[in-house]
């Protein structure tokens, strides 16, 4: 299930390529800038001629939150759960959510990440790789 929102033509074939259990990103053919969200013109020179590229599969964690409360309706049942700002290893950023099972106290800043896709739902999910054990961990929140 999709949040109610009207996907445009621009968009579209981002949210086909996440339906299909695929990460995609635009990249221009003027300067080869990539970026995400999806959009019209190269944020960088304005250009209008771009195309689509399938990522690698491979990001670094910029950072994260932990919500509590459920800002769609399929995560009511991992409330509290975080919400990663990733990079993409080609350059794009974009939100993504933390695979189920993985332990949040391990999350570190630049932490190589492997993405996967939930179609299903069309988002992104993140887990840290074996390889990762430098960075910068956040401080834990405080209980209340």
């Amino acid at each position: 299930m999709v949040v109610a929102e009207q996907i445009d033509a621009i968009r579209a074939p981002y949210e086909e390529a996440l339906a299909e259990g695929r990460v995609s990103y635009q990249r221009c053919a003027d300067c080869a800038n990539a970026w995400l969200p999806p959009r019209g013109a190269c944020p960088a020179c304005l250009g209008e001629a771009w195309y689509w590229q399938r990522a690698k599969g491979s990001a670094r964690l910029i950072s994260w939150v932990v919500y509590h409360r459920a800002y769609d309706p399929s995560l009511e049942d991992r409330v509290p759960y975080p919400v990663l700002l990733i990079e993409l290893s080609e350059g794009p950023r974009l939100i993504a959510g933390l695979e189920a099972g993985e332990d949040l106290a391990s999350l570190r800043i630049e932490a190589e990440l492997e993405l996967r896709v939930d179609a299903e739902h069309r988002r992104v999910l993140a887990r840290t790789t074996e390889s990762n054990t430098e960075g910068e961990a956040l401080p834990k929140e405080e209980e209340n």
